[in-house]
């Protein structure tokens, strides 16, 4: 985690340096959608739900779903383009990321067999320093770009429903605490540019564990993502 960060100040230092040879400078706005989910030993598919008959509330034991959940955001994008089609800049930008678990049991004085799922939502402020290049092939371009993704969590939230074959219905709450405020991520995208419309697809795998503070056992929780978009050049 020490060299990732390491690099990431070396990398935005390098941008103040390259200034002087940028011959073009682009302005957009993104919005995307994309799929989220979990990755690691602890990243399950399904997962049963603790319940407090006195309360009538249950929890996900694991909420940290495998299963992919969409997600959404937007973001403000600058990048310079140099002379020789290389690339830099940043994005910064707000998202609202899901991942998706299905419930297969309820829990309580005993175990009960039951359908449903659960989300677990998260609210990120998202800032992305990134260099690449730019392939020009007409009057379409194509920028391939990776850098890393600093990831402030401002909310988080679990929502989802999970019935028994009795009929007995429990809702989840919606509060959920983690410890990580932050989350850190490598991130490859690839956009093609058409006069002021670029559309983007991207990959990103997280480097906090998200179970970081657990003991015992095997607690390896990443995030990862799919994100597809358009820019719009100002």
């Amino acid at each position: 985690m020490k060299r990732e960060i390491r690099l990431l100040t070396v990398f935005i230092f390098s941008l103040s340096l390259t200034s002087s040879i940028a011959q073009k400078t682009e302005t957009s706005i993104l919005f995307n959608t994309g799929l989220f989910s979990f990755a690691g030993s602890s990243a399950y598919n399904s997962t049963f739900v603790n319940y407090d008959k006195t309360t009538n509330l249950g929890y996900a034991n694991n909420p940290y779903g495998s299963r992919n959940g969409l997600c959404y955001g937007f973001s403000f994008q600058k990048k310079r383009i140099t002379k020789w089609n290389f690339i830099y800049g940043f994005d910064l930008g707000y998202e609202i990321l899901r991942s998706k678990v299905s419930i297969n049991g309820i829990y309580s004085d005993s175990f009960y067999s039951a359908k449903g799922k659960t989300i677990l939502n998260f609210g990120f402020v998202n800032f992305y320093p990134f260099i690449g290049f730019r392939i020009n092939t007409g009057n379409i371009s194509f920028d391939i770009s990776g850098g890393f993704e600093l990831a402030l969590k401002l909310k988080s939230w679990e929502s989802g429903k999970a019935e028994t074959d009795k009929g007995v219905e429990i809702t989840m709450p919606s509060t959920f605490s983690n410890s990580n405020l932050f989350d850190f991520r490598r991130r490859l995208q690839v956009a093609v540019n058409y006069k002021r419309i670029s559309p983007y697809i991207g990959y990103s795998r997280g480097l906090v564990n998200y179970l970081s503070g657990i003991t015992g056992g095997s607690n390896n929780t990443y995030a990862r993502m799919i994100r597809v978009g358009i820019a719009y050049k100002l």
